[in-house]
């Protein structure tokens, strides 16, 4: 049974000397990769601590590169987290003030954030 880790986890490993990110839904650390990469270290320190899944499947990788994620996998994004604007809400709310942190992991008013983003881009989108 693979472990599970939340959005949060996978937020809190965004450094160089400590590098994961999720590809639909599977975690992978990628720490000792990093030097390696093919296509230069930045492409994934872009990613590291967030959703990978559209930057890597954009590319197009070959079957070795995914052979070598595969040694690279720890375990799965708790269900209902997997979200890319998740981890990047939590991205924001880690560089908030701390009374703000538990504000912004609270449910109602993540929803409610989300009803006001939602009516704005509406907004825009009419005119």
């Amino acid at each position: 049974m693979p472990k599970i880790f939340s959005a949060e986890e996978v937020n809190a490993h965004n450094t160089k000397s400590d590098a994961w990110f999720c590809i639909e839904g599977k975690i992978y650390n990628v720490t000792n990769f990093i030097d390696q990469h093919p296509g230069g270290e930045e492409v994934i320190l872009e990613q590291v601590g967030s959703d990978a899944s559209e930057a890597f499947i954009d590319v197009g990788h070959s079957e070795d590169a995914k052979r070598i994620l595969e040694g690279l996998y720890i375990g799965e994004l708790a269900p209902g987290v997997s979200s890319q604007r998740m981890v990047l809400i939590l991205r924001i709310a880690n560089e908030l003030n701390p009374p703000f942190r538990k504000l912004w992991r609270d449910p109602l008013h993540l929803l409610s954030v989300r009803l006001q983003l939602r009516r704005t881009i509406q907004g825009k989108i009419r005119n």
